[in-house]
């Protein structure tokens, strides 16, 4: 490794499971903030009579949209002025996959040759499966270099697993596996019952970001709670810190056992009180609609709104019993999912959906999206369905390139969550967070 500033990049999105991961290398490290919303963790050494720290820090605001895309296209320019290589193309292609970001403060600066620092560093980059970027490289979790400003590379660095997933032409789109495939393994697939719970975890979860806007919001849902009522007027009056709907979320989500189900971030989302759910976590648990409603269409109890269009969660709550323990119950026993042949449509559709607002976003410019999804060397897209204007995707009236960014945007948040939701219909994996949604 060589003494310059470095920087992890990676496509893990998961603050709560990198927290943990440091603590398991350091467990004296320090962190500002919870599990979900910390901005540091610092790690000290000592070893003789000087004591050395590293500061890993963590902003959820650098990684987020829409300034995120930005940084990314930036990044791509950067080594787009490296020489022209096989290994270029592949950093090109890696930078489309990164979806989270680390710092990394040395004090004082650290000895690339012997310094306990650095392997941890390097641990938490394996287990990350992340990239080290430097000023004038980027480099694999063991610090061995992938590609540097003179095009030169090791032949024994190793490539994040996403390299074979995805292919780059600084000339042409993005594309991934074929979506059409219908021989994708599928002894991963979540069964009828895991994909009822998940759908109920992810109801509880989103319900708990929408009562952070107003608790007023679960009023229209019916249920009942399952504690005494002096125990729900005390919650209320906000003794421990809890309102009525609050506290029947919680003991509706319990009543299912659907903890077991719940990642322990998407847990502890549920269980913070009222008014203290920071932005980032209110904002990543609402747009999670967009992926139940696909979980609902798989269980036949919701149709999926337009590809432009927010999903309306009254409704669709409604349906698959939230607050109603026995509905919730009836549908866990009675779990039953679409053909699967529906969902391998539904999953080529949404790729081809999320890959053009993603090319888009790199490259901003109008293509013959009908030609080109008949031609591409992947296709043909699916594309039916998705409505055109004038050869290309339309977003609530108006060509790509005539739409509003703000709505751009929308849409590409709405299709993220649903591709999610449809690629882990089809083959897991055991994490519902961790799905890839490449393109």
């Amino acid at each position: 490794m060589v003494m310059e500033p470095l920087t992890l990049f990676s496509r893990t999105q998961k603050p709560s499971q990198v927290a943990q991961w440091i603590r398991e290398l350091c467990p004296g490290a320090q962190f500002a903030g919870n599990d979900n919303n910390w901005s540091e963790a610092t790690l000290r050494f000592r070893g003789g009579a000087t004591e050395k720290s590293l500061t890993i820090t963590h902003s959820p605001e650098y990684y987020s949209e829409p300034g995120w895309s930005k940084q990314m296209e930036g990044m791509r320019g950067y080594f787009s002025r490296f020489p022209e290589n096989e290994q270029q193309q592949n950093v090109l292609m890696l930078t489309t996959t990164f979806r989270f970001s680390l710092g990394l403060l040395f004090d004082p600066d650290y000895n690339p040759e012997d310094d306990p620092r650095i392997d941890l560093i390097q641990q938490l980059a394996a287990k990350m499966d992340a990239v080290f970027f430097t000023p004038t490289s980027l480099r694999d979790s063991q610090g061995r270099v992938l590609y540097d400003s003179r095009g030169g590379s090791n032949p024994e660095a190793e490539w994040p697993i996403v390299r074979a997933q995805v292919e780059f032409d600084a000339d042409g789109p993005l594309v991934d596996w074929n979506p059409n495939s219908s021989s994708d393994p599928v002894e991963d697939a979540p069964t009828p019952a895991r994909v009822v719970r998940r759908a109920l975890g992810l109801a509880a979860v989103t319900a708990r970001a929408i009562l952070e806007q107003n608790p007023a919001y679960l009023d229209s849902v019916q249920g009942r709670s399952i504690l005494p009522w002096r125990w729900v007027r005390m919650m209320y009056l906000g003794l421990f810190g809890w309102g009525k709907p609050a506290l029947k979320l919680i003991q509706w989500a319990e009543a299912l056992d659907l903890k077991s189900e719940l990642e322990p971030d998407e847990w502890e989302t549920i269980c913070t009180p009222l008014g203290e759910l920071s932005p980032q976590v209110q904002t990543n648990s609402t747009w999670r609609l967009e992926g139940l409603v696909v979980l609902a269409w798989a269980l036949g109890k919701y149709e999926i709104p337009p590809h432009d269009e927010l999903v309306a969660f009254y409704p669709m709550w409604r349906n698959l019993g939230l607050l109603n323990v026995e509905h919730a119950r009836t549908l866990i026993a009675q779990a039953e999912l679409r053909p699967r042949e529906e969902i391998r449509v539904l999953r080529a559709r949404l790729f081809s959906l999320h890959w053009r607002l993603q090319e888009y976003r790199i490259r901003p410019a109008v293509i013959d999206f009908l030609k080109f999804a008949q031609t591409c060397e992947i296709g043909p897209l699916n594309i039916s369905n998705w409505p055109m204007k004038d050869g290309d995707l339309q977003i609530r009236g108006s060509r790509i390139d005539q739409t509003p960014q703000h709505l751009i945007g929308e849409v590409h948040s709405i299709t993220i969550e649903r591709h999610l939701a449809i690629n882990w219909l089809w083959s897991g994996p055991a994490v519902y967070s961790e799905t890839q949604v490449n393109t």
